[in-house]
């Protein structure tokens, strides 16, 4: 005798169920669009400048990463940080990084900024650091801490102490490491990373 075949839990959706779910997706949605927007308006002025030496290509992929187009597979960040490396321009991603790190609307799309700056970031972008050290996503915080094992000197400390202090343990974890690197060796040319 042939096993049953069994049922799914899960009821399947009706046409029309289906239209009204995804009319709540696009409604759920449209204040994250209306934000986005509000931060193009904000700071549009700024990522055409910075963003005017990179070729159309790259420019593609920042404007992509600003409207929160995030591919699961491999992320725009990735794609900029390995066209900023092989043609030398880290200097002009890294400022995209610190713009989008700043106050973009979708925290996955600070998350990527502040793990690109934590791959290609100079000391010119610890302000934008210190401000993704008070971001509240952890993982963000976590990347910003990360970041400061690089090129963090004795004065970052206060600011990773209070990130020691949270109550994520990943966060705390990289903040307690990141201190003890700094506070064994504190030029940061002597580290190794």
């Amino acid at each position: 005798m042939p096993p049953k075949k069994r049922k799914s839990k899960r009821p399947r959706l009706s046409q029309r169920d289906f239209a009204r779910l995804k009319r709540a997706q696009e409604l759920r949605l449209g204040p994250q669009k209306a934000r986005i927007m509000e931060w193009k308006a904000l700071h549009g002025k700024k990522l055409v400048e910075f963003s005017k030496q990179l070729p159309e290509k790259m420019k593609k992929h920042v404007y992509e990463m600003v409207d929160g187009r995030i591919d699961p597979d491999i992320s725009e960040e990735v794609r900029l940080c390995s066209f900023a490396k092989k043609n030398k321009r880290e200097r002009e991603v890294s400022k995209i990084f610190g713009l989008l790190i700043v106050d973009h609307p979708l925290k996955e799309i600070r998350y990527e900024a502040s793990f690109g700056l934590y791959r290609i970031a100079g000391r010119e972008d610890i302000p934008a650091l210190k401000q993704a050290l008070k971001d509240p996503w952890w993982r963000v915080r976590k990347n910003a801490a990360w970041a400061f094992l690089r090129f963090g000197t004795l004065n970052d400390l206060p600011l990773l102490e209070a990130n020691a202090k949270n109550d994520y343990g990943a966060v705390r974890k990289m903040a307690a490491e990141v201190i003890s690197q700094i506070q064994k060796i504190p030029d940061p040319k002597k580290r190794w990373i």
